[in-house]
């Protein structure tokens, strides 16, 4: 229940572009670790290092019984995003632009909205407050999501409220994410309609300390992202290329 509830938080907050543009950031050297902690049980440590027009990010674990990370490097000067297997030493590669798909284009298929009407209302305000973080001033940003499901709707009423600390990094993710576009959600293989209504329109950013509170059919869940370590040291550029004695993963033979 709380992995669901948690998935559906994630797919409220994942408003992306309907075509993000591709984007070369010039990031200064910069290196950041927070950690995330849901219900103050399950956490997780990630890291992200910055230089020029790349960055590298890291996902680990610490609960679990290996201490393996997620890696990826995203080389906005390529467009690729690369994603490492530590346990075969092996790598691949993929367009940093999420919509794209490698090789031949394939059709969309038709989405039925079998689901009924969901109005959900974004508000986002910030606050004006200020606090310096190395060398960058951080946001203070704080906002609210409601959903309001209508008759026919197989989505939950529930509200969302995220208050963080938030600094602006311009070409994340190689992306320019600053125009939103709406999405759909997805309940037991029916997609509601979606009413997007957007009120106070504060862009949050990279968040280097956040609370999420989600209340839905009486439950709450909280997420917090704590920092763990901001630094502007200079960093080797090997940190952005494929580790030395890794391969090219071997494509599944098709059936």
């Amino acid at each position: 229940m709380l992995a669901d509830s948690l998935l559906i938080l994630l797919t409220l907050l994942a408003v992306v572009p309907a075509k993000p543009a591709d984007v070369v950031p010039d990031f200064r050297d910069l290196t950041i670790r927070t950690q995330a902690t849901m219900d103050s049980r399950h956490s997780q440590v990630m890291t992200w290092y910055f230089k020029g027009s790349r960055m590298r990010s890291e996902m680990q674990y610490p609960d679990a019984a290996s201490s393996a990370a997620f890696t990826n490097i995203y080389q906005c000067d390529r467009a690729v995003r690369i994603f490492f297997n530590e346990s075969s030493k092996t790598y691949d590669s993929v367009p940093a632009d999420p919509t794209q798909m490698r090789g031949t284009a394939r059709p969309t298929p038709e989405i039925r909205l079998s689901g009924g009407e969901v109005a959900v209302t974004t508000d986002s305000v910030d606050t004006g407050e200020r606090r310096p973080a190395g060398s960058y001033q951080a946001r203070h940003v704080k906002t609210t999501i409601t959903v309001e499901p209508g008759p026919e709707a197989v989505s939950h009423k529930s509200t969302t409220e995220i208050a963080g600390w938030y600094l602006d990094l311009p070409g994340l993710y190689c992306q320019d994410t600053s125009a939103k576009n709406g999405w759909s959600m997805a309940w037991l293989g029916r997609l509601d309609r979606i009413v997007f209504k957007r009120l106070g329109a504060a862009a949050r950013g990279f968040a280097i300390e956040e609370t999420t509170r989600k209340s839905e059919d009486g439950k709450v869940f909280v997420q917090k992202i704590e920092l763990l370590e901001l630094s502007e040291k200079p960093l080797d550029e090997s940190l952005f290329e494929i580790p030395a004695g890794y391969s090219l993963a071997t494509a599944k033979a098709g059936p």
